[in-house]
């Protein structure tokens, strides 16, 4: 008997371990009773989340730029040239090679324009742009958007 009563742990290490025990199932648990309906809208900030989706949300880039090259809108946008008649180029802020942009002829009320638009990647940070009209010569018409999706 006595060997059986020298196994036996003391209350205080009884105690412990229920406490750790506790400690690593209740965080599980609370993790999955919180969904998002508990959430009130507008209360997460950037710094809640992950590194990993701060980026994606940061991972949209646009740009609206005009004839002579300047850009009338824009987010993560670094510059905007014109180099030539209907050559323009977009540097952004970050690596755009492995992304896909997508443009649109620009008109106004004053400049109806009509033709198409060609993309290139020449570098990981720069796209250009290429505009002609209906007879396939180069033309600024009123410019152009641009959105970049990663």
């Amino acid at each position: 008997m006595r060997r059986i009563a020298h196994l036996r742990p003391s209350p205080a290490l009884a105690v412990a371990v229920a406490a750790v025990i506790l400690a690593g199932v209740g965080g599980a648990t609370a993790a999955d009773l919180i969904t998002s309906s508990d959430i009130k809208n507008g209360t997460i900030k950037a710094s809640d989340l992950s590194r990993k989706v701060r980026q994606k949300l940061d991972d949209h880039y646009f740009a609206r730029v005009g004839p002579d090259g300047s850009r009338l809108a824009g987010e993560g946008v670094r510059s905007t040239s014109r180099t030539s008649v209907g050559d323009f180029q977009v540097v952004f802020r970050k690596k755009v090679d492995g992304c896909v942009p997508v443009a649109t002829v620009r008109g106004t009320a004053q400049l109806e324009f009509y033709g198409f638009i060609t993309t290139y990647t020449p570098s990981d940070d720069t796209i250009r742009v290429v505009l002609r009209n209906g007879s396939a010569a180069k033309a600024d018409g009123a410019g152009f958007n641009l959105a970049v999706i990663c």
